[in-house]
């Protein structure tokens, strides 16, 4: 069992980890938002340059997602999410640990 101060360090440390994981937020948040709008434009481009091209436009949608651009920027735009998305899990993760701490040190003083 961890003592008083022990149980303090880890918790600065949880609430540290926390803090930072949700400082990071609003970058990664705008990251996965401009992965999303570079791959959309890429999308809207392509789809343009397959119909001008004179290509049948039940083709069009799945030719311009093919394209090796288009399609390394939806990957581009999936990976961003996925780490803003485990970013949001990571602060879930300090939140549910420092709970758990403060329940322990609660425990420990209450005797």
């Amino acid at each position: 069992m961890l003592d008083g101060l022990e149980l303090m360090g880890e918790a600065r440390r949880l609430m540290a980890e926390r803090d930072a994981a949700v400082a990071d937020i609003p970058r990664l948040g705008r990251e996965k938002a401009e992965a999303r709008r570079r791959h959309r434009a890429a999308l809207a481009k392509a789809e343009i340059e397959y119909r001008a091209g004179g290509m049948p436009a039940s083709m069009v949608a799945d030719a311009a997602r093919g394209r090796d651009d288009v399609s390394f920027m939806e990957f581009e735009a999936d990976c961003a999410e996925a780490v803003y998305w485990a970013n949001k899990e990571a602060i879930e993760a300090a939140r549910d640990g420092l709970q758990v701490v403060r329940e322990v040190m609660r425990r420990e003083w209450e005797r």
